[in-house]
């Protein structure tokens, strides 16, 4: 699922800063961007994110910056600075350049300003630093609870339509087996079958509609979407559960599918399979 949390805190020279973010991803992927100066935390980070968040893309930038202008150090590299100067007034010697060396011309060339920063023990932060995270991870799990309710509110719809979908087909079914049987009867009248009742044919009849009859297919798909609906309502960790139900929902629809020669139940697989499918591709965000 998508989402973005922030969080905050100052300690005693600056303050540290958290972001993440995370992206739909079947598995789950952490990356994190964090100073050098804690790189020994990043197990420690990771292992964190991995108890509270299961799948999908996960981004964390980490920053600590000081507060303190004392912790700054600006130097300028004389020794340097002399031999760019000298450079450039052999060079304006030589090619007769009537111009003046000015301070803008030599504040160009590398190296000439050193910057240098006050260095803290950061190791002994790691409380500080796991709060901070855990801020932005509750900050995170809000905006995803709004995408929650969305993809919720998405896969009921469809399993709705499913179950409209399936119980126009339970309405057709006897017609259609009602059909089969009465063509069964016919063709055997036609041939001058002999002995219509005995017990043969009952086996035979009962063979023939039973290779058309999607009766149990239908009381599984019906078992599939009451399961889904359950799981939808629950607390835990459901997004594989329900991808393994709609694999299910899929194997039935196709059995429902090659067994069924009726048009207007085969219309109503061929639309079972689209949400079927919609909702395949909706459960790779859920957690």
């Amino acid at each position: 699922m998508t989402g973005f949390g922030a969080g905050k805190s100052k300690i005693n020279f600056g303050t540290i800063t958290v972001e993440i973010k995370t992206l739909n991803y079947r598995y789950l992927e952490i990356s994190t961007r964090i100073p050098k100066s804690i790189q020994s935390f990043e197990k420690k980070i990771k292992s964190l994110i991995h108890k509270k968040i299961k799948r999908g893309r996960v981004d964390l930038s980490l920053n600590i910056g000081s507060d303190n202008e004392n912790d700054f150090e600006i130097k300028i590299n004389k020794n340097v600075t002399s031999k760019y100067y000298t450079a450039l007034k052999k060079l304006k010697k030589e090619f007769k350049i009537g111009d003046q060396i000015t301070i803008g011309e030599i504040l160009n060339f590398p190296e000439i300003i050193e910057y240098k920063r006050k260095r803290y023990d950061l190791s002994r932060y790691w409380s500080k630093v796991k709060t901070v995270i855990n801020k932005a991870l509750s900050d995170l799990f809000k905006s995803r609870k709004e995408e929650g309710r969305v993809i919720y509110n998405d896969l009921l719809k469809r399993v709705r339509a499913i179950e409209t979908l399936t119980n126009r087909i339970k309405k057709r079914l006897p017609v259609v087996l009602k059909d089969k049987k009465g063509r069964f009867l016919k063709h055997l009248r036609g041939s001058n079958a002999k002995d219509l009742d005995d017990e043969k044919l009952k086996l035979d009849l009962a063979a023939y509609i039973r290779n058309s009859d999607i009766s149990e297919e239908i009381i599984r798909i019906d078992a599939h979407l009451k399961n889904f609906k359950n799981s939808l309502k629950s607390n835990d960790e459901i997004g594989r559960k329900l991808d393994f139900i709609a694999q299910e929902l899929n194997r039935e629809a196709n059995t429902t599918a090659a067994k069924s020669q009726d048009y207007q139940i085969s219309k109503a697989v061929i639309e079972i399979k689209a949400e079927i499918e919609k909702i395949r591709e909706q459960v790779q965000n859920v957690e």
